[in-house]
This record gives C-alpha cells, sequence and structure tokens, in this order.
C-alpha cells in the first residue's frame, strides 16, 4: 500500500494514577519472595475501539496479572470518554493516546492543576495516521501518488460507488476515531465524499473485497498494523 500522509503523531500512554505506577515500581523491584504482592490490588485498563488498543492492553494485563500478582479489569471504551473515566479513578490508565485529536484533554486533564491524569511516557512504536490506498491504483495513475490527483474530478471518480455518486468514496471507520479528514476535503476541495463503515474491521472487510478484485479503494489507517503484511 501506498500513502498520501495527512498527518503523524506518536502514541503515548496517560496513566491517571501516579501513585499505582509508583506502587507496581516498587512492587517488581521488591522482594521476590513476598506472595502477597498484588493481591489486593485491582488495576483497570482502557481498551479502545481497535486491534492495536487491545494488543497493548492484552499484554500488559498478562503481565500485571502473571508476573506481579495484580488482578485486572478491562474496560471497553472510546478514545474520547476515557479521559473522564481516567481523571475520576474509574479506570487506572489507557495505554495508547494519539496526541493530534486531544489537545483539549491533556489541557484539561494533564496540564490543568485541577486534572488528575499524568502522561507517563512513550510505548516504543511511532504511529502514522493517513491516507491509503492499493499500489496498483498508483501503477495505473501515477497523478494518485500525491493529494494533487485527487483534485481531478476524473481520478477522484475512480473511486465513485453508488452511495456517493460522482465523487471518490474516502473509507473510514468510527466517527468517534481521531479524524481531520472532512476539514482535509474541505479545505483542498477534493471531490470526495467520506463513508463511514463503523469499525476497524469493517476498513478492512472492504480492503479484503477491493485487493480481491483489484477495485480501487481509498481510505483511513494508520501504521503500525499488522495488514499491512497482508496487502
Amino acid at each position: 500500500m501506498r500513502t498520501e500522509k495527512t498527518k503523524s503523531t506518536r502514541s503515548w500512554r496517560v496513566i491517571a494514577l501516579l501513585l499505582a505506577v509508583l506502587a507496581l515500581v516498587a512492587v517488581s523491584c521488591g522482594n521476590d519472595d513476598d506472595d502477597s504482592r498484588g493481591s489486593q490490588t485491582t488495576i483497570t485498563l482502557a481498551v479502545n475501539p481497535w486491534n492495536g488498543s487491545a494488543a497493548n492492553v492484552a499484554v500488559a494485563a498478562q503481565l500485571l496479572e502473571d508476573e506481579l500478582g495484580y488482578t485486572v479489569e478491562l474496560v471497553d471504551i472510546d478514545e474520547n470518554a476515557q479521559w473522564a473515566a481516567i481523571n475520576t479513578g474509574d479506570i487506572d490508565a489507557s495505554l495508547e493516546v494519539w496526541p493530534s485529536g486531544h489537545a483539549d484533554n491533556v489541557a484539561d486533564y494533564i496540564d490543568s492543576a485541577d486534572g488528575n491524569v499524568d502522561n507517563a511516557g512513550l510505548i516504543g512504536p511511532v504511529g502514522e495516521i493517513g491516507w491509503f490506498m492499493p499500489s496498483y491504483m498508483v501503477d495505473r495513475e501515477p497523478a494518485l501518488a500525491t493529494w494533487e490527483g485527487f483534485a481531478d474530478p476524473a481520478l477522484a471518480g475512480l473511486f465513485a460507488t453508488a452511495e456517493t455518486g460522482d465523487k471518490g468514496q474516502f473509507l473510514s471507520g468510527d466517527p468517534s476515531w481521531t479524524i481531520y479528514d472532512e476539514q482535509i476535503i474541505a479545505n483542498l476541495g477534493l471531490p470526495l465524499e467520506i463513508v463511514y463503515v463503523g469499525s476497524e474491521a469493517g476498513i478492512l472487510a472492504s480492503l479484503d473485497a477491493a485487493y480481491s478484485r483489484e477495485d480501487p479503494v481509498l481510505f483511513y489507517f494508520w501504521t503500525p498494523h499488522s495488514a499491512f503484511g497482508s496487502y
């Protein structure tokens, strides 16, 4: 797949209760003979509606439970609603936040003196959000390698569907995600229309169908992701 990147950011984690983090450090550095470690503590982790979040949390939960003896509770919640829950202590931690869409939340819950959320640093991978399409589309129409190509109604029209009429379809997932594609399309005057399929799974199903027929498809996605090993 090739991409015309619209924005990039780093994924970083937010920890609501600094005391919980300090407790983890103290336990992990403590005496290995202490069988009572973590036995009285439940840690609640946010799970956002995409596979990468679920994978991060699954690894953390296994380490916390199997290695440190904590009980872990998982809460399915979207990336916006989690901030208030972390701030009040209903959720202890979110392991993946895309900060480009959360400046207000950072100001309210981290930077503000009234906030109870702490930024505990980067988790490692550098995440990039962008616009993607199959490389066979660029091979057919090299002008599509940049956003200017989509300003041509004829080229954008290659991605048109019954739902979008004369405009090209831009495939997106869950409207609750951190996305600016409506603004990008409007600011650049591109003849594209966003169609939300509701989830990461919906995007992947659409990709499978398009790739199997080598049909045009333009979509919102991110790296790193296992899909790039398949297409």
